[in-house]
């Protein structure tokens, strides 16, 4: 459904918000009158478009607590049970109300420069300006403050979010829970709002083919190791200028993937590193040499810019970044990504670049 057919779906949904303060049957006439039933979302219905609409947004996927996965549980419940009448009544009203707005097709966005995401450095206010359609726009600090201000001032019912350079959750305003709710996600690169990815242009020292490296995360002061088949960071703590020269397991040899693209080879154990899913193994298999083969594609990654000489690692193949937990695990964070920027919040997903030793 194209917001020029969602247009519509905001006439409907305003009537149906009115009857919903009627009382209790005008709540089940919302709901399912949008196509949220028992049986799931009807095909064809104003839900139907909803969850289309979200999905493009989202990458793909539907918002796990947003508007769509909220009103369908509804639906599915059945919001008539004897037990909930009152509050249900009460919820209705809301929901009638919300609806409403959240199925409005579109919104003029604000006249001030629009970013692709969060930018280091930055106060940020992120707006829902239509179904998931969230809007970056950075500013400096006493002017995010005053504008903050005159969109709540002008725009009550717009969902907004002030965010402090350091990534905090300053203040929000607006009429609608479940816009909030997609604003704090994306801002947290949660989900992804385009495809592109910011690479490092040209190569930066000492990721180069044939450098021998090794990946130490500052926010916890540990180094990426392969152990037989696995990866993980149990090596034990230590600077970035305190790598041991036996600690082998900890150093990779820099190997071009082509097409900008490199693979990282431990020479202990004849393994690549490889991202599948949410896992960060060398479960490929042995290969004598440092030579990735050309149908292997879990091993590629792309070197993201990730602020203040530190990189990140992305895998096109699995939409994903590699990332060092708190609990010495290395992994993915199992979420479609944004990585134009890397978001200034993601720590975990940061790394140093030691060089062991220059490309010969």
């Amino acid at each position: 459904m194209t917001q020029t057919e969602l247009k519509p779906a905001i006439r409907i949904g305003t009537g149906a918000a009115a009857g919903a303060v009627v009382g209790v049957i005008g709540t089940q006439a919302v709901v399912t009158g949008l196509g949220f039933t028992s049986t799931g979302i009807a095909a064809g219905s104003i839900a139907a478009g909803m969850m289309s609409a979200e999905a493009v947004v989202a990458g793909g996927g539907v918002l796990a607590g947003g508007t769509v996965a909220t009103l369908q549980s509804l639906g599915a419940v059945g919001v008539l049970a004897s037990s909930l009448l009152l509050s249900v009544a009460i919820v209705g009203a809301g929901v009638g109300v919300g609806v409403s707005l959240l199925v409005k097709g579109h919104i003029e966005p604000l006249p001030l420069p629009i970013a692709r995401g969060v930018k280091h450095g930055k106060w940020m206010v992120l707006t829902e300006e239509g179904i998931g359609n969230v809007c970056y726009y950075p500013l400096d600090s006493e002017v995010g403050l005053e504008y903050f201000h005159h969109v709540r001032k002008h725009r009550p019912m717009l969902a907004v979010i002030l965010f402090h350079p350091d990534g905090h959750e300053l203040r929000c305003g607006g009429w609608n829970w479940f816009a909030l709710q997609t604003i704090r996600q994306r801002h947290r690169g949660r989900v992804s709002d385009s495809g592109r990815i910011s690479t490092l242009s040209g190569h930066i020292h000492p990721l180069v083919p044939g450098a021998v490296i090794a990946l130490h995360s500052p926010a916890h002061n540990q180094f990426v190791r392969m152990m037989g088949a696995s990866v993980d960071a149990k090596g034990g703590h230590r600077d970035m200028d305190d790598l041991p020269s036996e600690w082998t397991s900890e150093q990779f040899i820099v190997v071009d993937a082509g097409g900008g693209q490199i693979a990282l080879y431990s020479a202990q154990h004849r393994r690549f590193l490889r991202v599948m899913g949410t896992s960060v193994n060398a479960e490929g298999g042995e290969v004598p040499q440092p030579c990735l083969p050309q149908d292997w594609d879990a091993e590629r990654l792309t070197v993201v810019e990730a602020g203040g000489g530190l990189v990140a690692l992305f895998s096109v193949k699995n939409n994903q970044l590699i990332r060092m937990n708190d609990r010495q695990d290395v992994q993915t964070n199992g979420e479609i990504i944004d990585v134009d920027p890397l978001p200034n919040i993601w720590n975990w997903e940061r790394f140093n670049v030691v060089c062991v030793q220059p490309p010969t």
